[in-house]
């Protein structure tokens, strides 16, 4: 009821053979892969905030030189957030806090998603990388209580020292045959001298060297 046949049938091995036989492709019957895919069943829940399903019955029934597989599954009730904590955000502003905070796809009381789990650790990362915290990392825990439906999270991000840019360095080869200096200006158009560390202004630098039409291959890091 939770989720349909067909996201669970695509997150197993197990393949039916098309109605269309014999001109279908064939997909034969293997008992192991099959019981690997009762446990697959339950995961696939889980990325779905479904942290209790089980499954609690299955059947290989014989139907002359085929087999019909059916499994009953038992889909719990959905996990909510019942905390949310991010710890190492000291060294924002109070605005820059309110901020990144807000743009959390986590909120309490909602279904517990691993994929808004991995957005948010990833959003956290990106911001404070174009805040000038280079060498950031962003760490997770989640606690999930399945008996109780419940998550606990907490995230906890590692700054590290804010990092402006420095010097520019043009590396084009031994016989290069386009002037340094010309590289050297786009790049500092994009990234001033001082100017807090941040990805966009190296994608923007990057943007910069291949509008100018002659390179087949440009890096900026």
């Amino acid at each position: 009821k939770r989720l349909s046949q067909g996201k669970i049938k695509d997150g197993i091995v197990t393949t039916a053979t098309g109605w269309w036989w014999p001109f279908a492709e064939k997909h034969s019957y293997d008992p192991f892969t099959w019981q690997t895919d009762l446990r697959r069943i339950p995961k696939i829940y889980e990325a779905s905030g479904f942290f209790s399903a089980r499954v609690v019955g299955q059947e290989v029934k014989q139907v002359g030189k085929s087999v019909e597989l059916s499994a009953t599954i038992d889909e719990g009730r959905p996990t909510n957030i019942q905390s949310i904590e991010v710890r190492g955000l000291d060294e924002l502003s109070a605005a820059q806090r309110k901020r990144l905070i807000a743009e959390l796809p986590l909120r309490e009381g909602q279904v517990f998603l691993e994929s808004q789990w991995e957005f948010a650790k990833d959003l956290i990362r990106e911001r404070m990388r174009n805040w000038g915290y280079a060498q950031v990392e962003v760490e997770g825990q989640a606690v999930v209580r399945a008996l109780q439906s419940l998550a606990s999270l907490v995230i906890d991000v590692h700054s590290g020292p804010a990092c402006s840019f420095g010097t520019i360095e043009v590396r084009n080869g031994l016989m290069p045959r386009f002037p340094a200096v010309l590289i050297w200006e786009q790049v500092r158009l994009a990234i001033p001298g001082g100017s807090p560390f941040s990805d966009l202004a190296l994608a923007e630098a990057q943007k910069r060297l291949f509008a100018m039409g002659v390179f087949l291959v440009a890096k900026v890091t």
